[in-house]
Parts: C-alpha cells; structure tokens; sequence
C-alpha cells in the first residue's frame, strides 16, 4: 500500500503484529500500577505491540503494513500502536520531528509514545469506543497537541485522573455529561489513582478557575494547573485534552475575530479588522488578549447520534448545544434565529459569523485525509489563508508574533482547520 505525505519528505515503513484486547475491559486500573513513579512500566499488551512496531524513514513515505491482526474488540474502528504512530508522523508539526519531552516509562522513547500507549488504553478501556469511527479517533482523540502551545505530556495523567469518572459512560455524551456542570476536572487534587504519593499538606480542593484576558501566557493545559486560571482558549484546551484523555472524540472551536463593534464587516472596507487578527490595537485598548474579540469552544462527537455538538467554556450546562448561542440555536437555523424576526436581531457572536469573521475547529487531518461529511466543513490550510484585504493572517490571534528562536516566523506553519461558518451563522 502507497500513501502520499502531504510533506513528501519522509518515507515511513511500519511493521508489526497488533493484539488488542476487549472493549470494555476492568483492567484499566491495572494498567495504571505504578504509574508516576520512576519503576512504572507499560502494560504487557502495549508493550508487545510497541516492540513488533519497526518505523523506518527516508525521503518519500512508502508505508507496507504487514500486520497480523488478533482482536477480541467488535469494530473496524480499533486502532493499534504502531497504526497510531504511523499517522502521528505523517501529521503532526515538522518542528516535533526533531524532539518531544520524556516518557513517564522507562521503556518510551519519548512522550509520543506514552501518548500511544495512553490513547490505546482509553480505546480499549472505554464502552462507547467501538461506535467512533477511526478517522474521528485518528484527527481528534491521538493528537496530544492543537495549536502551537508548550509540548506538555498530559495524555498518562489525564487518563489516571479522569478515566473514573466517565468509566461507566455507554456514549461520549454521557462520558462529557459526567466531566462538566459541574466541573469536576476543575478540582485538580480532588482526583487521583491508586499509587498516587500521599500528598502530605496538599490542598485537597485546589480549583482551577476562569480569568478573562490571559492568552498568552496560558494556553497549555499544565500553564493552566499552574496559574489556577485560564480564559477561553486555556478552558478550551483543557477541556480538549481532557475529553481526549478518556477517549472523546473532541477540538477546540472559535473565531480569531468576532463580527460586531469597531471590528464588524469585511477587512477590505475595515482596516480595524485586520488589526483584530493581529492582537488588537492600542488606540482603543491594549494589545493582546484585554482586546482581541475573540472567543474559543469545544466540539465532541455524540457517538449516538453520529454528530458534533458544542460547549461554550467554562461549562455550565450539560445540555449539549447550550451556552454558546443562548436557547436559540437550531442545527438548521444556526445561532440566534428567531421565529418573528429571523435573523434580522443578530447583532454579533456566532450568529453573525461570516467572511473575516468565521469559526474555525483545529484539526490533525489533511488535504488528503480529512472527510467533509465527518469533520463538518471545508479544510483550511494555515499557510494559506487571507482576509478580503489580501492580508495573511492565523487563528493564532494572541500569538501574532510566534517566532522559532532563529526568527523565522510560525504562527502559520503546520496548522490546519475546519470552517465551521456555516453551521453556527443564523440562516433564514
């Protein structure tokens, strides 16, 4: 089998032989023994599969799997290590090719690795995981990272955090029910595992909370944990990470700039818009996060129904499609439709979505990978994408300025997105 890299600069050979164990299955505790602390060591059956794993790279991608499946599990949709870090290499930023901090196990080469290993411990732990389709797993529940945030290893401590509380979910909406309204990943010391150290003074109820304005510097789910607060798109990642963590399908969703105000209409009629794409403006505020215009959500998929549903951040509803667009959100009518008046009351938010002004959801799929009817609209790749003006932009609205150190600017490198415009803004 030949597959074509979007790079076309490496070539990947992956052999190995894959067991996978029952959906559903108890063990997961098990799995967990000794994990953080330095004698933790991969489960048995992870370790087989990781060591029949060979990868292989040169200059073009030529992948031959000769795998020998042996699986209790009842779906196509199974995914097994070394299928998992075949995908990862091929999608994942060219910058991350080249390092990624430790494992937690002395036998990962690296925290890709551990997020293969953690990924396929949720998938065969989880009840609902045989009714999500494998693209879904592959672009929203294997990637540990979204935008260009700190390269944290969150996958083995989410998991032996959170995993209980959703163990007994038959579906990602009850699993997503269980985390939120109210928040219980917010109580970071409230959940821990077996071999977790004793504490000693530790805070037994240290909460995590919303503050307005703070990307930067939090992005990172562990910048999050550390400052005790975060904005949307702090919340939004965290909440991502978390719901991948246990096996939910799930990606951060918002708009670089909203429609409404000084910045509303199209940037070639209004300079001030590209200014909302490019940190603000300090006439009329400050630069950064205080006058961005911007907001951040999460997307899951509801594996019943076979369809995204969002969450505004912080979470304060278990209603899925709630929070965001008030009670007048309609999935045929979008944001903000109202029987008399239709769409002629939207004055702003996700209702008045539009050209300069869409919602985007990040991806890990590419040109060639991703699937219009799953993901939910049309691919957009980062390193093309203008405003009406003609001006280059990035979502990466609080980031304007991300450079590598040797001053080569990324803020559109190896980013990808989905434009979710036309399911949010209200139609007639």
């Amino acid at each position: 089998v030949i597959f074509r890299d979007r790079m076309s600069l490496l070539r990947l050979s992956c052999l190995g032989t894959i067991v996978l164990v029952a959906s559903g299955a108890p063990e997961w505790k098990n799995w967990i023994r000794g994990f953080g602390h330095d004698v933790y060591l991969y489960p048995g059956w992870i370790r087989e599969e990781m060591n029949a794993c060979e990868c292989k790279v040169a200059e073009t991608i030529e992948c031959v799997d000769t795998r020998s499946w042996v699986r209790t599990g009842s779906s196509d949709a199974f995914i097994g290590f070394c299928e998992s870090k075949e995908w990862l290499l091929r999608h994942m930023p060219k910058f991350d090719l080249n390092y990624l901090p430790p494992s937690v196990s002395i036998e990962g080469t690296s925290m890709l690795d551990d997020n293969i290993a953690f990924f396929l411990m949720a998938q065969n732990a989880s009840k609902f995981s045989p009714d999500i389709p494998k693209h879904l797993k592959e672009a929203y529940i294997l990637p540990y990272a979204s935008y260009h945030e700190a390269r944290v290893n969150w996958r083995p401590l989410f998991f032996a955090k959170f995993f209980q509380i959703v163990e007994g979910a038959k579906n990602t909406a009850e699993a997503m029910e269980a985390l939120i309204a109210p928040n219980l990943f917010t109580n970071w010391t409230g959940f821990n595992w077996p071999d977790k150290p004793p504490g000693g003074g530790q805070n037994a109820n240290y909460q995590i909370q919303w503050g307005s304005s703070t990307a930067p510097p939090i992005i990172s789910p562990f910048s999050f944990v550390a400052y005790g607060y975060g904005s949307c798109t702090g919340w939004s990642t965290l909440l991502t990470f978390v719901a991948r963590s246990v096996g939910i399908p799930a990606r951060q969703v918002g708009t670089p700039c909203w429609n409404s105000g000084f910045f509303e209409g199209l940037a070639v009629n209004n300079p001030n818009v590209s200014k909302c794409w490019h940190g603000g403006d300090i006439q009329h505020g400050t630069v950064g996060g205080g006058f961005l215009n911007n907001h951040n959500w999460v997307e899951f998929w509801d594996s019943e129904l076979g369809e995204w549903e969002f969450i505004n951040v912080p979470p304060g509803t278990k209603t899925p499609n709630g929070g965001l667009c008030g009670a007048s959100f309609d999935p045929q009518k979008g944001c903000g439709w109202a029987k008399m008046t239709g769409c002629n009351g939207v004055k702003g938010g996700p209702g008045a979505a539009s050209r300069d002004h869409e919602i985007f959801a990040v991806t890990w799929s590419d040109e060639t990978s991703f699937k219009p009817a799953i993901d939910g609209g049309d691919f957009v790749n980062v390193e093309n994408m203008t405003l009406s003006n003609g001006d280059p932009v990035s979502h990466l609205v609080w980031s304007p300025n991300l450079r590598s150190p040797l001053g080569k600017l990324i803020t559109r490198q190896d980013l990808r997105l989905i434009n979710r415009t036309e399911f949010y803004r209200c139609k007639d």
